[in-house]
């Protein structure tokens, strides 16, 4: 549970790695420190919730749910990996991120209200 923990916050800084390699291959050193730092804080939360050591069944349900909702967000970084890896810039292909703002919200609330009655239930 400790890697679940960590886990979606790993993946957001990964993301942001990926928008800080595409602002590098433009040219544009402002959202480059802007994306290094945010990547940089969500390591940080994520340490901070990893050290963290919580129990309570409801809030391993929101994590779960975290880290099903992020599942979109790592198709669309493994989708863009071979392009980063050629050392291309990723032009058209990052619209592969608008799957990510559409389908994470719809995962992450069912999944979390589907984790939350399964937890009522099993309390029951």
């Amino acid at each position: 549970m400790k890697f679940l923990s960590l886990f979606p916050f790993l993946l957001v800084a990964w993301a942001l790695l990926i928008f800080t390699y595409q602002s590098y291959m433009d040219g544009a050193v402002g959202d480059i420190i802007f994306y290094l730092v945010l990547a940089g804080i969500a390591i940080y939360w994520g340490i901070k919730r990893y050290r963290k050591n919580s129990h309570n069944t409801s809030d391993s349900a929101k994590l779960i749910a975290l880290a099903i909702g992020l599942l979109p967000l790592l198709y669309a970084n493994l989708i863009l990996m071979p392009i980063i890896l050629a050392g291309e810039k990723i032009n058209e292909s990052g619209m592969v991120y608008v799957l990510v703002m559409i389908y994470s919200p719809i995962m992450y609330i069912g999944s979390l209200v589907v984790l939350m009655l399964y937890f009522k239930l099993k309390k029951k």
